[in-house]
Order: structure tokens, then C-alpha cells, then sequence
């Protein structure tokens, strides 16, 4: 498996990737891999060549980082942020060809390969690309999965990452081809081994939901967005969460500072009963301003599925939310059982206060 860097080709990189002085971009292999992931990327002006992953993280943290926005385009956009709208001036990183989507903290833009994606801050101030080196960080330390999107590497402006072409699986929700029983279950499957994977390396997403999955050209379901908690083999943490699920995610009995397989699973429940009926639970309520009815809900027992008459996925999706697994894997494996019963459910619902 090959490793790239890029950077400019002078006699100084010389024996690096056998660059010659020729005063162009160039790909060249590195002989002892940074990260083993596919074509890895790193722009920009940090040397990582020879480095070690854990040497490389602390150049990223040791490297200053440059403040202050670029010349921007003209363009104002609006972004919600749970509770007002702010004002932004969009700004178009070099490199970058074209926006793609925004969320409350950053941009995401198509690079000029085509094939990878920059996410880079609204405002670019030293905390923002703090952030995202912090993500970085977390990408590194997990390594690759089929199902987890693929880090590029990090430049000066944000995260570069693999480009899903059919976006945020929320936005294949609501977009107008309707996905099969099949699909669901065939996307459902995807992102559980990801969890899977992602638990076995001791990592909790803390936010897993239908816009931190992301779709590819050929359906490929891809989890990404990690800001979660990573703890080391021991229980002790190594890397604190920077985010947390919203209502309709979160496990209602989890405290401020829980974040735990129970925590994940429950929110897969979540995630998994958005994806099969193509609205999140309780569609009248909003997970911010009704924050407490919904925890209220969930404590009650009042889910949008019979628990006990549920079958097939609904069941599954009730089992997450009750807590009924003590794994992921659990959870995959009744994922494995619904091949050919994607027809077969019945969903039964209760009573909501």
C-alpha cells in the first residue's frame, strides 16, 4: 500500500520520494509509511516525511497555526446554530473548486482532484483549526475501514478527506429516489461495522446521526466526523469528546460526562430508525427546544415503536434503545439475520404523551 506526500520538488527533498529539481508538484512514495491508510496526503508546509504518526501529531500541534481570514468572496450565508442564526462571509480556500455543504462550525469544499473534500472553519481563528487538528488527530489514531472516511491529510486551511459524492445520508434521505428495503439494510449493516470498528479501537463517536454518515457514487455508507472519545486500552481517556449527541440521540439515563458503548448504541437506535422510516423519532418535536419532552419521552418508555410487538429492524432499533446489547456486535449480528426479510416487518405504534 502506497503513501504519498506532497510538496514542492527542490534539491532539498532530494532522497525524499526521489523528487528531482524540477520545480513541480509531485507525488512521490514515501519508503516508511506515516499512516497506513490509502493515498494519504499531506499539505502544506508541515515536513512529515519519516515521521511517525505520534511524531506527527505533535509537529501539528507544536506548528504555529496562521490566523485570520483569507481574502473572501462577497457572499454572505446564513447557519443555524441551534438557537439563532449567524451571519457569515463565505471564503474559498486555494485549492478549493467549489462549496459543497456548511454546518455550524465549518465549510466543506470540493479540491480541484475531484476526489477529496476540504473542511475548513467559517471563521478561520486559531481555535477553529485547533479543532480540526484535534479531528485529525482521531482520524490518525484509528487507521482506515472501508466504512470510515478515508483522512487525506491536513493543510493550512482545514481536513482533507474523501470525497462522498452523494453526501450526507440525510440528504440521500431526503432527496427524490426513495432507497430500497435492501439499501436501508445494506447502508444499516455498513455503518454498524463501522461502530463496530470504531469501538474495538476504543473510540465512542458520541454523535453518530444521519448527518455524520455520508454516501458515495456506488451507496457505500461512510461514518465520519470524529470528535468523539477516545480512551486508552486501560478505561483512562486520551482524547476527551468535543461533542455530544442531540435529544433525540442521547440515552436518556446518560449523565453530562457518560459517553460509553451504551451511549453509542442507543444513538445507532436513533440513527437506524431514521434511516427505515426516512424522519428521526418524533418528527413534531425539535431536538433543541424540546429537549426535555423528548428525554421525557424516552424515560417513559413512550418510543415511536412497540417495543414488545416490534420485529425485524424495529426490533433491533427497540434494542438499542432499551440497552439490550452489551456490544456492537451484537448488534450486527441480528443485522446479519435480515437478509431476505426486509419485507417481513410489522411496526405497531404506541402512545405518545
Amino acid at each position: 500500500m502506497a503513501v504519498y506526500s506532497k510538496c514542492k520538488a527542490n534539491p532539498q527533498h532530494q532522497g525524499r520520494g526521489k523528487l528531482q529539481d524540477s520545480g513541480q508538484d509531485y507525488y512521490g512514495p514515501i519508503d516508511e509509511p506515516i499512516f497506513q491508510l490509502p493515498e494519504v496526503y499531506i499539505l502544506g508546509t508541515l515536513d512529515t516525511t519519516h515521521k511517525s504518526a505520534d511524531e506527527t501529531l505533535a509537529s501539528w500541534r507544536e506548528a504555529p497555526i496562521a490566523e485570520g481570514q483569507p481574502q473572501a468572496e462577497e457572499v454572505t450565508m446564513s447557519c443555524c446554530l441551534q438557537d439563532h442564526i449567524d451571519q457569515v462571509t463565505y471564503w474559498q480556500p486555494a485549492g478549493v473548486k467549489r462549496y459543497l455543504a456548511a454546518s455550524s462550525q465549518n465549510y466543506v469544499g470540493l479540491m480541484e482532484d475531484g476526489q477529496t473534500v476540504l473542511k475548513y472553519p467559517l471563521r478561520k481563528t486559531h481555535d477553529a483549526l485547533q479543532t480540526l487538528r484535534k479531528e485529525a488527530e482521531r482520524y490518525i489514531r484509528l487507521g482506515s475501514h472501508k466504512n470510515l472516511l478515508t483522512f487525506k491529510g491536513l493543510n493550512d486551511d482545514g481536513l482533507l478527506l474523501e470525497y462522498c459524492e452523494r453526501g450526507m445520508l440525510h440528504t440521500v434521505l431526503e432527496g427524490p429516489d426513495k432507497l430500497t428495503d435492501t439499501q436501508k439494510i445494506t447502508i444499516g449493516k455498513q455503518i454498524v461495522c463501522c461502530l463496530v470498528y470504531l469501538h474495538d479501537h476504543h473510540f465512542i463517536h458520541c454523535d453518530l446521526h444521519v448527518r455524520n454518515v455520508f454516501v458515495t457514487s456506488d451507496m457505500s455508507a461512510k461514518v465520519g466526523d470524529l470528535q468523539g472519545q477516545l480512551f486508552r486500552p486501560d478505561g483512562s481517556i486520551e482524547m476527551e469528546t468535543m461533542t455530544q449527541e442531540n435529544a433525540k440521540s442521547r440515552h436518556p439515563y446518560a449523565g453530562n460526562d457518560e459517553f460509553s458503548r451504551r451511549t453509542d448504541i442507543f444513538a445507532l437506535g436513533t440513527l437506524l430508525y431514521h434511516l427505515w422510516h426516512e424522519h428521526p423519532p418524533f418528527p413534531e418535536l425539535d431536538e433543541f427546544t424540546h429537549k426535555d419532552l423528548i428525554e421525557a419521552r424516552y424515560r417513559a418508555g413512550h418510543y415511536p415503536i412497540n417495543l414488545r410487538l416490534s420485529t425485524g429492524i424495529e426490533s433491533i432499533i427497540g434494542k438499542c434503545w432499551r440497552s439490550s446489547y452489551e456490544g456492537v456486535h451484537e448488534v450486527l449480528d441480528d443485522m446479519e439475520k435480515l437478509d431476505g426479510m426486509e419485507t417481513q416487518y410489522t411496526t405497531v405504534y404506541a402512545l405518545s404523551p
